[in-house]
């Protein structure tokens, strides 16, 4: 068969296989609307509640033929439901010598270890705390009162929210062991004429891999609900009740092959038909439900909040939640009712502080005054204020605790971190390690921040394998292999679980992530479980030296940034290719002043190659499109739009990546290149070895285009203006950059006067500093200026009479920035206003 006939048998082949595609697929759809049509039939308009699930049950926006095929199945469970309703309001029930074994057996479905049970690590309430639960007056603008929500027939979801340590999980157990919750408070929202049910499940603390699952979840809500009411079984699990019926054993399904397991969906829509208006109206039942720990729990974030919403949608159903407060889930159910624990346990935790004070023998006003001082270094953390009462030494003073009280925070971490197991030790220290270097990377750089954002699981995966340079740098830009690097992440993902807990909470951010995604393994990020963790090992980095650790994180972040870079999927827009170019220059300028030995050098000059190379690469695949030809240009010639086939991309695909700014729009005279990003970043390493490789035409690099020295004293937007340092000018003018050179009709000198004045008037109209960053970039430049003025071939700042620019209010505003102090630097660029002029160059 030659060449071409084989071309030919293989599109027909094609065709035929995506019209079988498209046939089964119609095939799919034409069912799951028959079986809806059948479905509301049935229903007519009696029942909301579950045209609400069928609306679910709808293909549209559905992926794959798996998805119509799984929805299918629910689909028939649904009619199976439906058609027993009838038999379900009349009260009707199997025969009786099946029903107890039938009924033990499909609660052996649903069980198994350790199911929903309250984990013993979950510390009981101190005694005369958790009292704001039934406390009226504790209504508050971050507390919305229990009692009052519990009682009222409009609200059905209560939130409990809080960051880590600050006691959800025991609140949450004191509600659910509470008499008063049992026999006051549910009697006063139940009708006489109806029954309560309360069930609860609790993520926190579960050992049980499948309890923090969603179908483990379900399983172990609708054991408890089953367990209490044997009636809802025919109702709920209409298919495996009526197969147990007859077989009377579980072990014969299993025997005859029957897998009687129900699936999510099955139990999703169980959930939905227990808590719904029907089931609610018919058994005359009420529920009280209590889900503990939902950050804890696995999948997506988004389908668990949609279930419990759709729970709490019935009025005959009461849910009590509880979630981290910077967790996707306080976006989720941000309009509910809540109570926010770090803003109102301060009673709790000195009144805790002030019990175990007072049985030490403390006397009650000194046991009062160090409740107050621990409360306010404990910021919330019920946790911390326990293990700070726990480590004081004995016989306690309050001399001596206001002496620990300075210390207590290192001695808690340094303990923590000897409790950890020899052999663990040196891994967690580790991970750490590269935590507390992004940590620390985002404060140099991002001070504006004020919380800390967390570093995802992907990107600390990618820094703990200690990449050697060479593989990095022989990957092709290319897809990344999602089983490869989802077992990476579940590696670290156990390894910080099992080995620093004490230190680190891993967190679902979902919410800034769209509803249609499944959220992975790689979207999770890692945070220190208190801001005093961070503060603490910044001030104490020896703690986290071990002799097994001999890493170096500046290079191995900087390592995973390119990696990622190399291997991610095709980026579609300009803007987010320009955001993950500027952070990984960042870190490169945070590792310039890390690189230190000459084999590093070496290592971090060739990720900045490739880190060059990749970009550049997709770059121009933004200049392909998904067929993987050039994307054509149309333009208007004598009234008809004609395409350019491509050429304009090709053209613009041989410039340089940084020639097109998403924002800042660049002429072709700008001859950008990486050494002029690299100039504006302040690597002064690069540059210098770049310079110094290519000697011969040095001069011509450094004035080719937009001068580099422009680049330096006037970056692109979104470059930080302290960068550039004097060292970097310095090294330019030693290879020829002159200040007084022109582009774009202005000198050097110009550009760079503007943009510090433009930089102070935006900043701030008083010229006052408010920020760190502010005056370093005010004190960078001087020092810059100061440097140019001492040259022999300096032009005098008096000289200068530029449009929009009064160098007099310059100079004003530049003072008042070091009012009071001295600056050398100030003094040149002021003295300079009288010196004699001399000609540029």
């Amino acid at each position: 068969m030659g060449t071409l006939e084989l071309c030919f048998t293989r599109a027909k082949f094609q065709r035929e296989l995506k019209q079988l595609k498209c046939n089964v697929e119609e095939f799919l759809k034409k069912t799951l609307l028959w079986l809806l049509g059948q479905i509301s039939l049935l229903l007519g308009d009696r029942d909301s509640r579950t045209q609400a699930i069928l609306k679910r049950l709808e293909y549209t926006q559905i992926a794959s033929n798996d998805q119509l095929c799984r929805r299918i199945a629910v689909a028939k469970q649904v009619a199976v439901l439906v058609k027993t309703k009838a038999s379900m309001v009349s009260g009707e029930t199997p025969d009786n010598t099946a029903l107890s074994a039938s009924q033990d057996a499909l609660l052996a479905l649903l069980g198994y270890q350790d199911m929903g049970m309250i984990d013993e690590s979950i510390s009981d309430a101190y005694e005369g705390t958790c009292q704001w639960i039934f406390d009226k007056n504790s209504v508050g603008e971050r507390c919305d009162g229990f009692l009052e929500w519990i009682v009222n027939p409009n609200s059905r979801l209560y939130r409990i929210g809080g960051r880590e340590g600050t006691g959800k999980s025991t609140a949450m157990k004191h509600i659910w062991r509470s008499q008063r919750i049992n026999r006051d408070l549910l009697e006063e929202w139940v009708p006489q004429s109806a029954s309560k049910l309360c069930c609860a499940a609790f993520f926190f603390g579960s050992r049980s891999k499948l309890m923090t699952s969603k179908s483990g979840f379900l399983r172990a809500i609708l054991y408890q609900i089953l367990a209490q009411r044997p009636d809802l079984m025919p109702v709920l699990f209409p298919g495996q009740y009526r197969f147990l019926c007859l077989s009377h054993q579980l072990d014969e399904a299993f025997q005859a092959g029957y897998d009687l397991v129900p699936t999510v969906e099955e139990l999703h829509v169980a959930m939905l038909l227990a808590t719904s208006e029907m089931v609610g109206r018919a058994k005359r039942l009420r529920m009280f439900i209590l889900i503990d720990g939902l950050d804890d729990c696995d999948g997506n974030s988004d389908d668990i909040a949609n279930l419990i919403n759709d729970m709490a949608a019935s009025e005959y159903v009461k849910l009590v939640v509880s979630s981290r407060e910077d967790g996707a889930f306080a976006t989720d159910f941000s309009s509910c009712p809540r109570t926010i624990l770090q803003e109102t346990n301060a009673k709790d935790i000195k009144h805790f502080v002030f019990g175990e004070l007072k049985a030490c023998g403390m006397e009650d006003n000194e046991s009062q005054e160090l409740s107050e001082e621990i409360y306010k270094k404990s910021e919330g953390s019920f946790r911390w204020a326990a293990r700070t009462i726990k480590s004081l030494q004995r016989p306690v003073s309050k001399e001596t605790i206001l002496q620990q009280l300075r210390t207590t925070p290192g001695l808690l971490y340094e303990r923590r971190l000897e409790e950890i197991q020899t052999q663990h030790r040196a891994d967690a220290c580790r991970l750490l390690r590269l935590m507390m270097t992004q940590a620390e990377f985002q404060r140099v750089y991002f001070p504006e921040i004020e919380d800390l954002e967390p570093i995802t699981l992907l990107e600390l995966s990618l820094a703990d394998m200690n990449l050697d340079i060479s593989v990095a740098r022989n990957v092709k830009v290319k897809a990344m292999m999602d089983g490869w690097i989802k077992v990476r992440c579940e590696s670290v993902r156990g390894r910080l679980e099992s080995k620093c807990p004490e230190f680190i909470y891993i967190l679902d951010d979902s919410a800034a992530i769209s509803a249609t995604k499944v959220i992975q393994t790689r979207d999770l990020t890692v945070r220190f479980s208190q801001p005093m963790i961070f503060d603490y090992f910044l001030q104490n980095k020896d703690k986290l030296n071990h002799p097994q650790v001999t890493i170096k994180p500046r290079l191995l972040l900087f390592n995973s940034v390119v990696f990622r870079l190399k291997t991610m999927d095709k980026i579609e827009s300009r803007t987010v290719l320009w955001d993950i170019a500027m952070k990984a220059l960042l870190y490169a300028h945070y590792l310039e002043g890390d690189v230190k030995e000459v084999d590093e050098s070496c290592k971090y000059m060739e990720l900045l190659k490739e880190l060059d190379g990749s970009i550049q690469q997709h770059h121009i695949n933004l200049l392909r499109g998904n067929d993987d030809e050039w994307v054509p240009k149309t333009y208007l010639l004598n009234n008809m739009i004609k395409s350019d086939k491509g050429w304009e991309s090709q053209r613009h695909a041989a410039m340089h990546w940084s020639n097109f700014h998403p924002t800042f729009k660049q002429s072709i005279a700008y001859e950008s290149s990486f050494l002029a990003v690299a100039v504006q970043f302040g690597l002064t390493n690069f540059v210098s070895q770049q310079l110094q490789r290519w000697k011969p035409y040095a001069t011509w690099m450094v004035m080719r285009g937009r001068p580099l020295l422009d680049y330096a004293l006037n970056p692109m937007p979104g470059v930080r203006g302290h960068l550039v340092t004097s060292e970097l000018v310095q090294l330019l003018l030693s290879y020829g950059a002159r200040p007084n050179w022109y582009f774009g009709g202005v000198t050097t000198w110009e550009s760079a006067l503007k943009w510090l004045h433009l930089y102070l008037v935006n900043t701030d109209k008083s010229a006052k500093p408010s920020t760190d960053e502010s005056m370093k970039i005010v004190t960078a430049r001087l020092k810059i200026f100061a440097l140019l003025l001492q040259s022999s071939w300096k032009r005098s700042l008096c000289s200068i009479r530029m449009q929009n620019l009064d160098l007099c209010d310059l100079l004003e505003r530049l003072g008042k920035y070091f009012e009071g102090t001295i600056n050398p630097d100030l003094d040149i660029v002021r003295g300079s206003m009288s010196a004699p002029q001399v000609k540029s160059e």
